[in-house]
């Protein structure tokens, strides 16, 4: 557990923008950052020579031999097929959103969202889940939303109990004498949770409820809410395959 690393390249043609991902993502001792690139040229030669198990790539990057958008993603899929893909975007389109989905990138940030919706995308990367981040969601096309919707999951009722209660603030033992459960009973279906969701951290665990808008983050008395996901009608969500 202690030895868990993921190695993370961020590729983006804005310096401010890295230096912003590689802030957010630092603190994170299970994340490490083999690399910066600034276009696909450079993201093949840190691929050749390091490679990596998650890129977070922005969608427009020009300058590149290998071009970027849906040409870049389409040759780094081919020469590198076990690299999972997130896509950054500040394009505001249904047709970009759909052209993802359909050549398999299910890992979608809006750049105008917060950086909160790294971790949960490269979790989902990492466990082969999807996830888009709230502003990015909001041009998804129908047929776009039926594959978000169908990755949901299958968290029993009293394993979501237990979520929500955990990412409210309460801890296992307070947890168990609300439920009339054991502590042992409620700590199986906490990490049951986790390994669904693909996260290994109960900080990342309580990060990941808040960007997801299940606790409101700025009360102290955050008020439980029932996620979406558990209605099987989330179109942001993380899962194993």
């Amino acid at each position: 557990m202690g030895n868990f690393i993921l190695r993370v390249l961020l590729a983006d043609d804005h310096p401010a923008i890295l230096l912003g991902l590689e802030s957010a993502l630092k603190a994170n001792g299970e994340i490490q950052i083999i690399g910066k690139a600034r276009n696909s040229t450079e993201i093949m030669e840190i691929l050749k020579n390091e490679g990596c198990d998650v890129l977070i790539t922005d969608y427009s990057m020009p300058g590149g031999i290998y071009g970027d958008g849906s040409i870049m993603i389409n040759f780094i899929k081919k020469k590198y097929p076990d690299v999972k893909i997130v896509v950054m975007t500040m394009i505001e389109s249904m047709a970009v959103i759909r052209s993802l989905t359909d050549q398999g990138i299910y890992r979608i940030i809006h750049k105008s969202d917060s950086l909160g919706s790294l971790l949960p995308a490269i979790y989902a990367a990492y466990t082969g889940g999807r996830y888009v981040s709230p502003s990015a969601g909001k041009y998804l096309d129908e047929k776009s939303r039926m594959i978000f919707r169908s990755f949901v999951p299958k968290i029993s009722r009293k394993e979501n109990e237990v979520l929500m209660l955990f990412v409210s603030g309460m801890t296992v033992s307070e947890i168990a004498r609300e439920l009339y459960r054991s502590i042992k009973t409620v700590s199986s279906h906490k990490i049951s949770v986790m390994s669904k969701l693909g996260i290994r951290k109960d900080a990342d665990l309580i990060r990941y409820g808040v960007e997801m808008g299940w606790v409101d983050s700025k009360k102290n008395d955050a008020k439980i809410k029932i996620p979406r996901m558990a209605k099987n009608k989330s179109v942001a969500s993380s899962a194993k395959n």
